[in-house]
């Protein structure tokens, strides 16, 4: 710890865990990898039936047993929406029990970021149900949320981890408590039955994401080398 002239963190709330890991505060700085608006870019919200897109890896911190859960009563309210999962993992025997309205893709590695891009054009909105692992495992950012906010979707994501720093709540989306599958249906249904609110959360993602832009972010990071390599050697 003591040779250590900077920690870079994607978040306030991973900066705490690199307090508690003995970091001097002063040494931390937060600087997110940032999202490539110029790849993620708006486009319109879809017309016709609601689509809900999912992104992630299928393990327990994403949430998808919670999202799963919260599925039928979305489907009791707005029937004619449909969820798009897009996973691979662990949990991905999931995908073996028959659910109204679910659709699962795998991923295709050898065009992760342009399929990314294309399943959250599809969607009306994108939910990351994201909550703290059976390991104590949690998100540090969650770079799916700016992805969907540049592109212009409104999100439906948690109170937890780093995720509150990146999704302002009634702006480019809405936040539930974690593990809670009522108030996850609550949110997603309030942005599917509600347009206007939709398209308002969708234009504070990409206000949101333009301040997380990748070229903004690298440069900040570049400072932090030009900084630390004008100190004197010790």
């Amino acid at each position: 710890v003591g040779a250590v002239d900077a920690v870079t963190v994607p978040s306030q709330f991973l900066a705490g865990s690199a307090v508690a890991a003995g970091f001097a505060e002063d040494l931390i700085r937060v600087l997110p990898s940032g999202v490539d608006t110029s790849f993620f870019a708006p486009t319109p919200l879809p017309d016709g039936p609601p689509v809900v897109a999912f992104v992630g890896r299928l393990v327990a911190k994403k949430g998808i047993d919670v999202l799963l859960e919260a599925w039928p009563l979305v489907l009791e309210e707005v029937p004619a929406a449909s969820l798009h999962i897009l996973g691979e993992g662990p949990m991905a025997s999931l995908r073996d029990t028959d659910r109204a309205a679910v659709h699962w893709y795998e991923p295709d590695v050898t065009r992760r970021h342009e399929q990314v891009r294309e399943h959250i054009a599809r969607a009306t909105l994108v939910v990351t149900p994201s909550r703290t692992g059976p390991d104590g495992d949690s998100e540090s950012l969650l770079l799916v949320n700016l992805e969907a906010g540049a592109s212009g979707r409104p999100v439906v994501s948690t109170q937890h981890g780093g995720i509150p720093e990146y999704v302002k709540d009634d702006h480019s989306g809405l936040l539930v408590p974690e593990g809670d599958a009522e108030a996850l249906a609550g949110g997603i249904i309030r942005v599917l039955r509600d347009r206007a609110l939709a398209e308002r959360l969708a234009a504070g993602g990409v206000e949101q994401a333009n301040t997380w832009d990748v070229n903004a972010c690298a440069a900040r990071m570049d400072d932090l080398y030009d900084e630390l390599l004008a100190r004197p050697r010790k």
